[in-house]
């Protein structure tokens, strides 16, 4: 983990925070549609 070259650069951390925002997006989205899903089945 310390060779990590994200975690050696910490002002590079704007890509990790990116990709973290557009994985929460991702999930956000998915349970949305799964909720609904489930809803319409009832």
């Amino acid at each position: 983990m310390a060779d990590d070259p994200i975690l050696a650069r910490p002002y590079q951390g704007s890509t990790t925070f990116g990709l973290l925002c557009v994985a929460f997006c991702i999930a956000l989205l998915l349970y949305g549609v799964w909720t609904l899903f489930l809803r319409r089945r009832r």
